[in-house]
């Protein structure tokens, strides 16, 4: 049985310690400082994460609107400058939600990104975007959405978020 390594590990602290033995579960592993550390990257990567999700779903119902079916735009974007290897593995959950299984549920990223809000604001940190994503995140969690995958945000956009006539 061979053992496929995909998954990224984030240590911190002594943790680090022990790559030689994480490194036989992993393809990579990251020492990101002391105690804590950790925590904050992972934080940070979701921040990332849920403001590049947010871009994908308001591109889809933006090029929807203008005409264009949803497949086509993320033909175009799986090859252009924000083809991030999260677009290609979101495809099938944004365009065939249905028949796609739940990887992150948005309820998880709302809390992770409203953690990271909190851990900002312990430091004096003003973060527009994430906060912006983590009233949508929000939103889409008290809709119903919370276990749903983090694609279903392209529904609440389409269903609630239209400008009034």
């Amino acid at each position: 049985m061979r053992l496929e390594r995909r998954l990224a590990l984030v240590t911190w602290g002594y943790a680090w310690q022990q790559q030689p033995v994480l490194a036989l579960m992993t393809a990579q592993q990251f020492h990101v400082g002391k105690a804590g550390a950790g925590s904050a990257a992972k934080l940070a990567v979701n921040s990332v994460l849920a403001a590049l999700n947010q871009g994908i779903a308001e591109a889809i119902v933006l090029a929807q609107a203008g005409g264009v079916r949803p497949a086509d735009l993320y033909d175009v974007l799986e090859s252009s400058a924000v083809a991030a290897p999260y677009v290609a593995y979101k495809r099938d959950n944004f365009l065939d939600p249905e028949d796609s299984d739940v990887a992150f549920t948005l309820a998880l990223l709302n809390k992770d990104v409203t953690l990271g809000l909190s851990l900002a604001a312990q430091h004096n940190l003003q973060l527009p975007q994430a906060r912006a994503v983590a009233g949508v995140l929000a939103e889409a969690t008290k809709a119903g959405l919370g276990q749903h995958d983090v694609a279903a945000v392209v529904e609440l956009l389409r269903t609630t978020h239209k400008a009034p006539d």
